[in-house]
């Protein structure tokens, strides 16, 4: 089974699922998967749209939210938000290794946030280590930058 990381009792992340991480997945109770992956990323082990039929296949609502980290976009987080919300119970939100599903994760579940969730992803033990990621995340971790990105 990928690596999981538990942000809430209903957001856990991860990197890129396989077929049998995604029953696995179901088998331990969550009802949704988001994928970050853009499409033809490298690496990938299914499309998003395998993946989705994989997913639905064992009972797993799915959702695609494709973030490229040359084109972050506070949209991204609300999309995020949106999904994890509609799920009714725990999301597994995933990326390629990890990286954008927890940095984002983060900021949807922390709307205005009282912390550097940059160094809380950290704690985590799965560093932001990419620059512009870093940037976007620590704008949205401030309340006047929340507010800015907000008016993107």
């Amino acid at each position: 089974m990928t690596a999981t990381y538990s942000l809430s009792d209903k957001v856990a992340i991860g990197g890129q699922p396989t077929v049998e991480d995604l029953h696995e997945l179901r088998a331990q109770g969550f009802v949704a998967v988001v994928n970050l992956r853009t499409p033809g990323e490298a690496g990938q082990m299914l499309s998003p749209e395998a993946e989705g039929f994989a997913a639905q296949e064992v009972g797993l609502d799915y959702s695609h939210v494709p973030v490229a980290i040359a084109e972050l976009d506070p949209d991204h987080v609300r999309r995020l938000r949106a999904a994890i919300e509609a799920a009714g119970g725990p999301v597994y939100v995933h990326c390629g290794a990890g990286q954008r599903a927890c940095a984002l994760s983060l900021m949807a579940l922390h709307p205005h946030p009282h912390e550097d969730l940059v160094d809380r992803a950290e704690r985590l033990g799965l560093p932001v280590t990419e620059e512009r990621l870093k940037e976007f995340v620590r704008l949205g971790s401030s309340h006047a930058g929340w507010d800015v990105l907000q008016a993107i």
